[in-house]
C-alpha cells in the first residue's frame, strides 16, 4: 500500500496487516474473521451488528469509528486507543489476550461508551476526560489517580473499584458508594459531591 492512502476493502481471507491504515469501512451484518491487525488505524469505520471471529487488534488507534451489537467470539485486543468513536455494547474485559499482559484500552479520547463493561481492569492512571458513559459499569477496577475530569455520566456505576486519588472534578452523574470503594484522597467537585452521600443514608436539607 502507498504511503498516505487507505485501504478500503474488508479483507475475506485470513492475513497479518502491519502499520496499514483502513478507511471508511462499513461491516454491517458481516463477518471479519482470521485477521491479526499489528499497529493500525481505522478511520471512519463501522462495525454494526456483526461477528468479529479470531481476531487481534494490537496497539491499533481507532479515529470516528463505530462499534455497535457485536459479536467477538474468541477475539483480543490489547492497548487500543479510541479517539472520537462511538463504543455500544462491548465488555471490555472479555477481549482480553489469555495471559491479560495488557489492557484492552489504552487511550480514550473523546469517546462515548454505552453500555460497555469494565470488570478487573487495571486502568491506573488513566485519562478519560472529554468521553461519555451512558449505563455502563466499572467493577473491581484499578482506577487509581484516574482522570474523569469533566466526564459526562449517565446511570454508570463503580463497584468496588480502587479510585484513590482519582480526579472527578467538574464530572456529572456518576454512582458510586464510599462505603464500598477505595476513594482516599480522589478529587471532587461541588455540587455532584454531594451524591456520594446517597450511599450514606444522609439527607442534607
Amino acid at each position: 500500500m502507498e504511503e498516505g492512502k487507505e485501504y478500503g476493502k474488508i479483507p475475506k481471507k485470513a492475513a497479518v496487516w502491519e502499520e496499514t491504515t483502513f478507511g471508511s469501512w462499513i461491516l454491517e451484518d458481516g463477518v471479519l474473521e482470521d485477521q491479526t491487525f499489528l499497529e493500525c488505524e481505522f478511520h471512519r469505520c463501522q462495525f454494526l451488528t456483526s461477528q468479529i471471529r479470531r481476531c487481534l487488534f494490537r496497539s491499533c488507534k481507532f479515529y470516528n469509528c463505530v462499534f455497535v451489537g457485536n459479536e467477538w467470539d474468541f477475539s483480543s485486543m490489547i492497548s487500543g486507543g479510541f479517539y472520537s468513536c462511538v463504543c455500544v455494547g462491548i465488555n471490555w474485559e472479555q477481549l482480553r489476550t489469555k495471559t491479560r499482559a495488557n489492557e484492552t484500552v489504552g487511550e480514550a479520547q473523546n469517546t462515548f461508551f454505552k453500555y460497555c463493561s469494565f470488570f478487573q481492569m487495571n486502568l491506573n492512571k488513566f485519562h478519560f476526560e472529554t468521553c461519555r458513559f451512558q449505563e455502563s459499569y466499572f467493577e473491581e477496577c484499578r482506577l487509581r489517580e484516574s482522570c474523569f475530569e469533566q466526564v459526562e455520566f449517565d446511570k454508570t456505576q463503580f463497584r468496588s473499584c480502587d479510585l484513590r486519588k482519582a480526579d472527578f472534578r467538574g464530572a456529572v452523574n456518576y454512582v458510586m458508594d464510599p462505603t464500598q470503594n477505595r476513594m482516599q484522597d480522589a478529587r471532587f467537585s461541588f455540587p455532584e459531591v454531594i451524591h456520594l452521600l446517597d450511599g450514606l443514608g444522609i439527607r442534607i436539607e
